[in-house]
């Protein structure tokens, strides 16, 4: 707050007070996971190059942090709630926990939101529906890359999944996006035999800590075939719901068709 009121005559800021302690609770937010000089140089940095509090280029800071996990990649989106056709439930479920995230809803007791799981056929939306979840709650996505985990030599591959969870904890709160889940678990059943247990060790990780952390990790999982999923990794607990994506109705495609015809102006 006192580097932003030194600056307000050359920046623009909000003028209600509401408004103003709105933003300073955003960028805060974002900082979350910064040391103290950081977080003063991400809001510096802001101040520079936008003349205002951009939380997008404070919470892009982080991304020197997640490069310690060859796994996660820092996801720049400029997808929002709107740029998603049809998803109704899903964005009005979304609409009643974003203050979950909120110092109010620690006072009052409450668990941070655990995530949430899509499932449906290829092109139906769901991933951008997942960035659209962080664009939504104004906090940095980071992508799990599954493929990337598994390694050739013996404790790598478990290794790398329990470093890249503890950078995700390091730089929360956060929506962690595993994008096509199934692909990744798609061996467990069969893990003993093919792969030594590896695929199952690293499933198990990610299940005990999505279950026992407390940091504020959002998970925003998607899937092609839930069938291939075991149902202990999207039981309520580790995940809070499972959205179902189809092809759109003919609501949904006018919709569609609209934001399309918008974004090409």
């Amino acid at each position: 707050k006192k580097i932003a009121r030194a600056y307000q005559d050359e920046i623009t800021l909000p003028s209600n007070s509401t408004e103003f302690e709105e933003l300073m609770l955003d960028a805060s937010t974002a900082a979350v996971g910064l040391d103290m000089i950081g977080a003063e140089n991400a809001l510096a940095l802001s101040l520079a190059l936008r003349e205002q509090v951009d939380i997008k280029v404070i919470a892009a800071q982080k991304e020197q942090e997640v490069r310690k996990s060859d796994v996660l990649e820092f996801v720049n989106t400029d997808e929002t709630l709107e740029s998603v056709g049809g998803f109704k439930e899903m964005k009005e479920w979304l609409e009643r926990r974003r203050r979950a995230f909120t110092k109010e809803a620690r006072d009052y007791g409450l668990p941070y939101p655990k995530g949430l799981l899509l499932v449906g056929p290829a092109g139906t939306g769901k991933s951008l529906a997942a960035k659209a979840v962080a664009s939504f709650l104004r906090l940095p996505l980071l992508r799990l890359d599954m493929g990337k985990i598994f390694r050739s030599l013996v404790g790598e591959s478990e290794s790398a999944i329990r470093q890249a969870l503890q950078v995700a904890e390091a730089v929360a709160p956060v929506v962690l996006w595993m994008d096509e889940i199934d692909k990744g678990l798609a061996g467990m059943k069969g893990s003993g035999e093919l792969d030594s247990g590896v695929t199952s060790r690293v499933v198990s990780t990610i299940l005990t800590w999505r279950q026992e952390t407390k940091a504020p990790v959002m998970l925003a999982a998607t899937a092609n075939d839930v069938a291939s999923i075991p149902s202990m990794v999207y039981r309520k607990g580790r995940l809070d719901e499972v959205w179902a994506t189809d092809l759109p109705n003919e609501e949904e495609r006018g919709e569609i068709i609209r934001i399309h015809l918008k974004k090409r102006k």
